[in-house]
């Protein structure tokens, strides 16, 4: 039975059913806390003293090289290293006044492209500019060719006469008339693609809810179906179509279905031609409509479209608690908890990959997690609703990042440490089900549909650990002066974890993508290869001006260039379905033909491995056997270049021990605010770019 139902002792309402209450009970809707933005300074500084021993059982194993967290450093700065804090104070400080004067070129008429002065702004196709946000890889690319021009000079990746451009089209919604179903067959073809590529990850319908409740039902009697149902189906038939149509190995070129740009204006007619109550069938229509344009490269639209759900969402209560448990039906319940995740889910990702502002405030859901499966798994299902709550959580991190860091331009280490501890409780508190070395093993026990949620679970993460670290990577390798030895430890060692979890990043996607090549919905599989890939672009550049000066190089050089052939490899297969991937893949082979040509990358390892200045840290040891993809997937990791110990240490060792043992003193974690912050040194806080000549 689909829901809502009416039943005795409930009421009709635009909601669906709703108990009804006595004159005594309160809403909690209130917010307890008027702060739009998450605060990490109260955050608690809680420290997991002994990492051993939160190891869960029969866990499986990674190499140590692979760790970014075994090298996050969450030392803080006490009262006693105040002179190191004044040191690197006054550098960074220097820094930002020999380019304050560039901060100061807004106009009266607010911000214009000034020629590819201004990194934030680009033009689509439509020739509007658009705003890109410090937080996504776009805005990582803009420095890169700054430090690139101003390192190599003149290259093609620096000149590259498409960089004041973006892969984005305008959405516009055609009119048309609701066109022919395709038979029951093929919409059942259709309707497994749409589950596979969107539904099994993001969470939009219950899968017995959409097979009976609108497929069974609308084929019944398809002419007395009502058009909220059609439009539904028509936009799920439209996602469907659209990856199909690229996909060979879907093998459905031989029936004779619509192609999906006419399922999608059908839906979207069908949608004007609704009554427009505002029902939770608005949201989940639009939600829809944000996963088209956004893989047909309409990610400005998509992410208007997106918030268009997440706003008739709210209108709905779905972020309270409250208003979710007053409906009797506990499957609508869950429904309704489930898509609210899932669009919460889907702001930060959307939003961080963008640069553009959070749309969900933490402080307006009182509901997280009341939807996770409790006990042992019973099904998929029950396995994917568990990945999306870990994703639910760690996006939560993740806009932390964002919002203490990415939006003032100033890193502050006490609060780095703090959101480093929030990175490693979310990976001891992972149930065994899906700790990250599933995804290096392959059993009857993890199919398809449910490898991707798992992967994107960690991959959620591991950007969360290059957003958390890229700061002190860009001033550790490219910084003008040198900083005290201490301070250089600590940014040394956020540096390699930046380093560390690209690499990982790039080698996970690539292994995915020889396991499940049907998968074609790819934003945000294809922007954490390519922001991994800039990462290590810039590690190899670094690399090769050190050695040019005489110094020790520190990472294989031969694996990073291998890696970044991985990510360009990747990016390039998911071209046909994505123009954004294409481009990608043209701009990382544009950053390595200047490599290239401008220095020499050893042919063999011999004459590259140099041990790494990476702390140690004690790890339980014991080695597990990796498949033969598995093996050939994560060849080349077990070099002396990254200080790695014999064979292949504890996986949850990458997530969890990254706390030196003589930094776990919660007295380490509780200094002010006020200490160890870092004055403005990378971000463009005006018009131009503060360090590195305003070149795009």
């Amino acid at each position: 039975m689909g829901f809502p139902e009416h039943s005795p002792g409930s009421i009709q309402n635009d909601y669906g059913i709703q108990k009804l209450e006595g004159p005594g009970r309160r809403s909690s809707m209130a917010s307890k806390n008027g702060n739009h933005h998450n605060s990490v300074g109260q955050a608690s500084s809680t420290v997991i003293q002994n990492n051993a021993r939160s190891i869960p059982q029969n866990s499986r194993y990674l190499p140590r090289n692979l760790e970014p967290l075994l090298s996050f450093p969450i030392e803080e700065e006490n009262q006693n290293n105040g002179h190191d804090r004044d040191s690197v104070d006054r550098s960074f400080r220097n820094m930002h006044q020999e380019n304050a004067a560039d901060d100061d070129m807004e106009d009266e008429y607010g911000l214009s492209n000034e020629d590819g002065k201004n990194t934030r702004l680009l033009r689509d196709s439509g020739g509007n500019l658009r705003y890109i946000g410090e937080s996504s890889p776009l805005s990582l690319l803009f420095e890169c060719r700054n430090i690139f021009y101003k390192t190599l000079g003149h290259t093609k990746f620096t000149d590259d006469p498409r960089r004041m451009s973006i892969v984005d089209q305008p959405g516009k919604l055609l009119s048309g008339i609701a066109i022919q179903l395709p038979t029951r067959e093929e919409c059942d073809i259709l309707v497994s693609v749409f589950e596979e590529n969107i539904n099994h990850t993001f969470y939009v319908f219950n899968s017995n809810y959409l097979r009976h409740e609108i497929v069974d039902y609308i084929y019944k009697s398809p002419n007395r179906a009502p058009h909220n149902k059609l439009a539904l189906l028509h936009l799920v038939l439209a996602l469907g179509s659209l990856f199909a149509d690229i996909c060979p190995d879907y093998s459905i070129k031989e029936l004779d279905y619509n192609d999906s740009a006419a399922y999608f204006e059908s839906g979207s007619t069908l949608i004007r031609n609704s009554e427009d109550t505002g029902g939770l069938w608005v949201s989940e229509a639009y939600f829809l409509i944000y996963f088209y344009y956004q893989s047909t490269c309409k990610r400005s639209t998509s992410w208007l479209m997106l918030n268009m759900a997440i706003k008739n969402a709210q209108a709905l209560g779905l972020h309270r608690r409250f208003i979710n448990e007053s409906f009797k039906d506990m499957r609508y319940v869950n429904h309704r908890r489930r898509l609210w995740q899932s669009l919460y889910i889907c702001d930060r990702i959307s939003s961080i990959l963008l640069g553009r502002p959070l749309s969900i405030g933490d402080y307006d859901w009182d509901d997280v997690g009341s939807s996770a499966p409790q006990g042992p798994l019973r099904n998929n299902d029950d396995f994917r609703a568990l990945c999306q709550m870990e994703m639910a959580k760690i996006a939560k991190i993740n806009g932390k990042i964002v919002e203490n860091f990415y939006g003032e331009g100033k890193i502050n280490t006490n609060r780095a440490g703090k959101l480093a501890i929030e990175l490693k409780k979310w990976s001891i508190n992972l149930r065994s089900e899906i700790q990250i070395d599933r995804l290096l093993t392959w059993d009857e026990t993890l199919s398809k549909d449910m490898y991707y949620a798992l992967l994107l679970t960690h991959l959620s993460q591991l950007y969360g650990i290059v957003l958390l670290s890229r700061p002190f990577f860009m001033y550790s390798s490219f910084q003008k002066k040198q900083a005290t030895e201490k301070v250089e430890l600590t940014l040394t060692n956020f540096r390699n974890a930046c380093i560390k979890a690209s690499i990982l990043t790039i080698k996970l996607i690539d292994y995915f993508l020889a396991k499940c090549p049907m998968r074609m919905e790819s934003f945000t599989t294809i922007n954490c290869c390519f922001n991994s890939a800039l990462i290590l672009g810039l590690q190899i550049m670094h690399e090769k001006v050190n050695e040019a000066q005489g110094k020790n190089t520190e990472y294989n050089l031969v694996l990073l260039m291998d890696t970044l052939d991985k990510a360009r490899n990747t990016l390039s297969n998911y071209g046909p379905m994505s123009a954004t991937s294409a481009r990608f893949s043209d701009i990382i082979g544009n950053m390595q033909s200047s490599l290239k040509g401008k220095f020499s990358i050893p042919a063999d390892n011999g004459a590259a491995q140099m041990q790494a200045r990476i702390h140690a840290t004690p790890t339980a040891a014991t080695s597990m056997g990796f498949n033969d993809i598995g093996e050939k997937h994560l060849n080349g990791i077990n070099t002396p270049a990254f200080n790695v110990a014999p064979g292949l240490d504890n996986l949850l060792d990458f997530q969890q021990f990254f706390l030196p043992p003589e930094s776990t003193s919660p007295s380490n974690t509780e200094t002010s605010d006020k200490q160890d912050m870092l004055d403005s040194f990378m971000y463009n806080l005006g018009n131009s770019d503060i360090l590195f000549d305003n070149r795009i």
